[in-house]
Parts: C-alpha cells; structure tokens; sequence
C-alpha cells in the first residue's frame, strides 16, 4: 500500500503512543506498520488514517483497488500478418548459395521479422525512493514487484506476459546473470548460459530485492544469497512472466533506484538505455530537484526519437515525469504549480543542451508547454490523481506505438523486397555477362592476382594511415575536452555562468553543478561526433579501394559487369557485429541505412531500426554514440559535487563568487577533468577496436570472394555450369521475396 504513515502522522503532529492509544494498538505495533505498511490489517489502517486525519471520502475513495491500465491487444492483427509471413519463409525449400550477402538470404530476413514481431518496452528508472515499484504494481494491476517505502528493487526486472513465456521456460521467475540480453529473452541457448536460479514471485521478493543487513529480514536475504546457490551475491537481473492486461501492449522494466552509488548507477543507467518508452519518477515533494536534473540528460538523449520517423508521433511522447507520492495532503492546486514548476525547471536548465540536440533531432520545437505536457502525478490510491498518467500511457500504448510499428513493419518489409530485385539482378547479369566474356573474365581475374602484392601493400599502407589518424584525433580530442573544460570550469567563468542563470542563491546551489556538469559535456561530445564524420569519410575511401580493385574492367563491345560484385561496406560491417560497441564508427555505420541499422541495434543504440526505420544522415546515431559520455560519468559528478555543497551555506554578498569557488574546487578535488578524459580514451579505444575488426573481416572475405572467382574460372566447361547455377540459384531467391505476401500499410 503506497501510503507513508510516518509522514501523514508527521503532519498530524501526533506521536507513535498517540496514535497507538487512538487505534487501540500498541506503540510497538505502530512503529512496525509504519517501517512496513504493507503488513498492516486493512481495518487498522482505516483507524490509523481516521486517526491522523485523513477524511472518510479519501478513506472510501482513494483506498479502492486500482485497477490495471487495460488497453486491450493493440497488435493482435499485426501479430498475425507476421505469423502468415513466418509461415512463408519457413517453406524456403532450397539451398541458399553462401557469396549471397547475409542481410538477403531468407534465414536473415526470418530472423528481421521475428525481431519486428514485438510490443514497446516501457522503462521505469528514478531514485531509489521515488515509488517505481508501487507505480510498476499499479499498472500491472497486482503486487508483483518488490516495493517499500526504503529502497527496495535491486536489480533489473524485466516483465513480459504469461503467454510469451516459452514452453521451456518452467517458471515464471528466472534470475540471470547480468551478461544477459533482455532481447534474447526467447532464445534458449542464450537464456541457459546465463541462467542463476528460477521459481516463483517469492524468488523475486529473495534475489531481486536490496539485501538490508541492518534488519532480520534483510540478513536473512543476504545469508540466503551467499549460501543457497553458486551464484549468489553476484551481480544479476530477473525475467518475470506475468498475468496482466497492460502486457499485452507492451513490456515493462522496473529498474533499481539510483544515488550517488556508482554501482546503483551504473545497474540502473545500463538498464534504462536505449529506452522506447521513459517513465521517470520524482517525488512530489522536493519534486524535479539537482539531483534528476543531473539524471535525466544521459537519460533523455539515449531515449528513442519515434517521431523522427513518424510524422503522427507526439513531440516527446515516449517521455514521461511522474510527481510520486502525490498524497491527499497536497492540494490540487499546489500539485499542478508542482508540475508546471517541475517542468519549467527542466526545460530551462536543458533547453541549451539535451532538448536543442533533440529539437535538431526531430524537427520539432519543443518548448516549456510541449515539456509540460509529459509530467503527469501519480498516489495509488486516487484515481483523480493517477487518470492523466493513465490517459496519456494509454494513448502511447493503444495509438501512437501501435501506428508507429505496423508504418515500420510494412515499410521495413517493403524496403526489402525493393532491395532485394536489384541486389540479385546485378549478381543474376554479372554471370550472364561472365558467360558470354570468359576471356575477358579471366583476364580481370589475373589482373587482380597480379596486382594482389601491390594492392596489399597499398591496403596496408591506407590502414596505418587510418590507425594514425585515430591516434591524432584521440590526441586533438583529448586536448580540446581540457580545453573545454578549462573553457567552463574556472572561478571567472563559473561566476558568470551563475549570475546570467540563477538570480537566486538556492537555486544556483540547487542547479549549478549539473548544468555545468552538461555544458561540459555536450561541448565534448560535439567535438567527438565531429571527429566521427571525419573518420567516416576515410573509412569509406578506404573500402572504396576494395571495391575499385574488385570492380569490372571493361572491355570493347562488353556491356554489363564482367566481376562478380563485392560488397566491402557488408564485409567490413560483419566485423562490428559482435562488438559490445563501436565507438565513433557509429557514425560511419548510420550512413548505411538498413545495413547500419542492423549494426546500431545490435549496441542498443535505436531499437526503431528493428521496425526498418533506418538513421540516415547519421545524426541519430552520432548523438547516441556520444550519449554515454553523458551517462554515469555526467551523474556522478553532479550528485557528488551536490552532496559535497549540501552542507555548506551562502552567506553575504559575494556569493556568486564564494559558490563558483566552491563548485570549481569540488570539480577538481574530484578530478572531474581526468574522468573526462578517461572517456575520451575508452571512446577512441572502442574505436580503433571496431576498425581492426572491420578490416580484418573485410580481408577474410575479399580473400573468400577472389577465391570464388577462381573456382568459378578454372575450367570453361565448369565455368558455364556454375554460372548457370548460380543465376538460377539467384532467380530463385528473388522470386521468393518477390512473393513475400506483404501489400502496403496495414
């Protein structure tokens, strides 16, 4: 039950022995309903609420079981249209030639469409007193999730429908460890390897909540954690499968609170990436203060941007900010000047940095009214006070996400199936064309044999000019992230930045810190997205070189191509693919449309390209690589240096200096410029990892594909019968995407 007695008994003005005579209890038993109220009779409630105040209407009203958020099934009809085509391409009878590009074999596509065969996810993150649990529980209709008033969720849990959970999946809680990818929830293999433990909800309650040593209950967790199994006290994550109507329109991750932990905030800012649909939860009172302010940025720019592909989706409509513990002792009147002040702090400490990046993103303005339209209340127990965050998830789950994926998935497939005509007719008139010239055939062939030791020579000479390249800009990008911060972060500029934004002591001491924080942060990030599209450019120099040392020579009287095309942007892409991140070649992999996607969303980086909406331009991906550095990084320094100036006062006129040279001496004693840098390094690590990858890949399959061609050349009797098996082969894979049963918009 969400109700904080301690507070309400607080306002009150009555003490424990007090409230305990009123009720007919003991002090004793008091105090325990008060740490825990969830263990307390329904009929004690309802005396100790009299008791301290609250009115009989809010008693009859507001303690009424809410009922589950019920939206229906918005994707039944999508849902069977993507099990009739499943069906299809099950039925691909006939060997699939292995030179075909991956992304255009049938088992490919299959594995493209069960990924767009999916519901949104809904992420709940805030700090770790913020009521997320409550509100996850409330949603779903039923007490699932581990709640209290005292941090409580420990680890992430992700919640899907009971029917989704697989036949060899014998619970409906399982506990993994924390390598496990949420988006392989189905595949078995996958979910063995890093399978902990399974059993039911009481599971839940023993790993998933924080293990509190300080209470009987907690130590008993913690024992049964260390002894009760070979994995216990490691880091994990819990699938639960649930009975609930809200997940049928999508599913659902509770996230475990934040604070300045670095291991609270690292679990929770790993879980909350990449989100489709962002709840976050604050407070009512003390309701959008520094600390989320320090919070949301990271957050808000991995968010998804749906309604950069989809000109229907509302501005910002993924997003929500839930005032929690909203209780009846607020007034009405108080809680809307709550929001609207919650939403015009927001807005004017990120309008310069997160939403200025997303209004470029998107296209649309977005201003403190589109921002105020995002922030809803929640208290369980009033339906008046949870109906507009209930009205606007409802529209999310029910309109705006239902049209977003059946656009993406018609548009995805169609995509394809326009691809794949040309894709294979080049291939099918490359052959033809070899038949037809084999002289000339082989002669291309000797050539680039002969050529070969000169070619690896110059591949090699271009791939040091790109690894130095790589080290100089680490090196320029380093320099300038000091000099950003040198730029931002020193007593003169400190103190112009808070006399031209916060005319106010205690919202300068409040706020301060975490705008600073992100003005460092966006002018690095800047600097590392421009360095992504310089290099984007040579990689693809580089891989044009390939293609020139593979492509056609033409000769008098030939038309059409007379080599066997090779496609060096998929050769080099397939190094990156089972990389847990790709650094500044994010950038390079947007400008590949569907083939970027592919790349992009195995890093988490935009589930949308699931749904075949590809990033071009490269600026979603560009703001999404770089997103990290405002992640944990951004957070820590802001909640540390807060907690660092919390206790200590502002007095007399020079305050704004007095405070720039506080935060300047926080920042340093910090070492907030040295974490800075340590980012840029693993930023441009991550990169030169992903590049010798790609290259190496690239090398193993320009080697694959020249030794095709020689086993296609060595004999011309041979010769003609392979080509003919080959076009065939290829007419035969067309045919069948041709014939995918797909037609328009549902």
């Amino acid at each position: 039950m969400s109700l904080d007695l301690k507070n309400l008994r607080s306002k009150s003005r009555l003490s424990q022995s007090e409230v305990a005579r009123r009720i007919g209890a003991t002090q004793s038993q008091v105090s325990r309903w008060e740490d825990n109220p969830d263990d307390m009779p329904y009929s004690s409630l309802r005396k100790y609420l009299a008791a301290v105040g609250v009115s009989q209407v809010l008693l009859t009203n507001d303690l009424a079981v809410a009922p589950p958020l019920d939206v229906g099934d918005p994707y039944v009809d999508l849902r069977q249209r993507i099990n009739l085509l499943l069906a299809y391409l099950d039925h691909a009878s006939f060997d699939v030639r292995d030179d075909i590009d991956r992304q255009f074999t049938p088992k490919s596509f299959r594995n493209e469409v069960l990924r767009m065969n999916r519901k949104p996810t809904i992420t709940l993150t805030g700090r770790f007193d913020s009521g997320k649990s409550r509100l996850a529980n409330t949603l779903l209709g039923q007490n699932i999730l581990p709640e209290r008033y005292t941090p409580h969720t420990f680890v992430p849990i992700f919640v899907r429908h009971i029917c989704d959970r697989p036949e060899w999946v014998p619970d409906t809680v399982m506990i993994l460890d924390e390598e496990f990818d949420f988006d392989r929830w189905d595949d078995e293999e996958h979910v063995r390897a890093h399978k902990i433990t399974d059993g039911n909800y009481q599971t839940l309650h023993v790993w998933g909540v924080r293990p509190e040593e300080k209470s009987l209950k907690g130590r008993a967790i913690a024992i049964r954690r260390k002894s009760g199994e070979a994995h216990a006290g490691q880091e994990c994550v819990a699938l639960v499968f649930a009975e609930s109507p809200l997940l049928k329109a999508c599913n659902l991750i509770d996230t475990p609170g934040f604070s300045s932990d670095e291991r609270d905030l690292r679990v929770a800012d790993s879980a909350a990436r990449g989100s489709e649909i962002l709840i976050y939860t604050s407070m009512a009172k003390g309701f959008i203060d520094g600390t989320d302010v320090a919070r949301l940025p990271g957050l808000i720019r991995s968010l998804q941007a749906p309604e950069f592909v989809d000109p229907a989706f509302p501005t910002l409509g993924n997003f929500l900010v839930v005032a929690t513990h909203a209780d009846p002792f607020i007034k009405d009147d108080d809680l809307s000047d709550i929001l609207r002040k919650g939403a015009s702090r927001l807005y004017k400490e990120l309008k310069e940095t997160v939403f200025e990046e997303r209004s470029r993103l998107t296209g649309r303005d977005i201003n403190e009214d589109v921002l105020l339209a995002r922030f809803a209340s929640f208290w369980a127990e009033s339906i008046e006070r949870r109906s507009t965050l209930e009205r606007i998830l409802a529209g999310q789950l029910r309109d705006d996400f239902p049209h977003m994926f059946k656009r993406g998935v018609s548009f995805k497939i169609e995509n394809f199936k326009s691809s794949s005509r040309p894709y294979f007719n080049e291939r099918i008139n490359a052959y033809q064309t070899t038949i037809e010239n084999l002289d000339q055939a082989r002669a291309n062939l000797n050539a680039i044999k002969d050529n070969e030791p000169e070619f690896h020579a110059r591949m090699a000479s271009k791939r040091e000019e790109i690894r130095s390249f790589m080290r100089d800009a680490e090196s320029r990008n380093r320099q300038a992230a000091r000099d950003v911060y040198q730029r931002h972060v020193n007593e003169k500029a400190v103190v112009e930045f808070i006399r031209g934004n916060y005319p106010e002591k205690k919202d300068a001491k409040e706020y301060a810190v975490s705008k600073l924080a992100e003005r460092v942060n966006s002018g690095i990030s800047t600097i590392l997205e421009n360095s992504g599209r310089q290099l984007s450019a040579k990689i693809t120099e580089y891989l044009g070189e390939y293609r020139n040392t593979a492509a056609p020579i033409k000769g008098e009287g030939i038309s059409g191509n007379l080599d066997i095309p090779f496609n060096a942007e998929g050769a080099f892409a397939g190094g990156l693919v089972g990389l847990a991140g790709v650094g500044a070649l994010a950038v390079w992999a947007a400008s590949l449309g569907n083939l970027g996607a592919y790349i992009l969303v195995a890093k988490g980086v935009s589930v949308l390209a699931a749904m075949g909406i590809s990033i071009s331009g490269g600026a979603a991906a560009a703001s999404a690589a770089v997103a990290a550095i405002g992640g944990p990084i951004t957070i820590a320094i802001g909640l540390g240096t807060l907690l660092a100036l919390g206790v200590w006062a502002l007095f007399g006129p020079s305050w704004e200096t007095r405070l720039a040279r506080k935060i300047v001496e926080t920042f340093e004693g910090k070492k907030v410029a040295a974490q800075f840098d340590t980012v840029v390094q693993q930023y441009w690590e991550q990169t030169r990892e992903s590049f010798e990858k790609g290259c190496d890949n690239l090398a193993k399959e320009f080697g694959s594909h020249k030794a095709r061609l020689e086993d296609l050349l060595v004999d011309e009797a041979l010769t003609v019968e392979k080509a003919y098996a080959a076009i065939e082969s290829f007419r035969r894979v067309r045919e069948f995407f041709e014939n995918i049963p797909w037609k328009g918009d549902m």
